[in-house]
């Protein structure tokens, strides 16, 4: 995956949008731009490691639907519209306690 480095130090992505100075960049202009523009405009071109996939199967999607639910239970108990059936669920699901 390539990063690109403006002058200021920052990083973006080639998608991004951005701003050298007064002159605006628009999104996608790093994928389109040849190196003699790139090096041109003082932007450094990184080579980084693809960040992991999400994890995937049953134990994602249980993870999921634990957080999910736990948020709403959470919800629930702060505006005080929570019932012993929402602290059971969350009981049974290892995240109540």
């Amino acid at each position: 995956m390539k990063v690109y480095q403006l002058p200021d130090g920052s990083q973006v992505i080639g998608t991004s949008q951005f701003q050298i100075g007064n002159q605006k960049y628009p999104p996608g202009w790093l994928i389109t731009a040849s190196d003699n523009e790139i090096v041109a405009a003082g932007i450094i071109v990184q080579i980084v490691a693809d960040p992991p996939p999400p994890p995937t199967g049953p134990e994602a999607v249980q993870g999921t639907y634990v957080a999910s639910l736990k948020r709403k239970a959470m919800q629930l108990k702060k505006k005080g519209d929570i019932s012993g059936s929402v602290d059971l669920l969350l009981k049974a699901s290892g995240i109540g306690k």
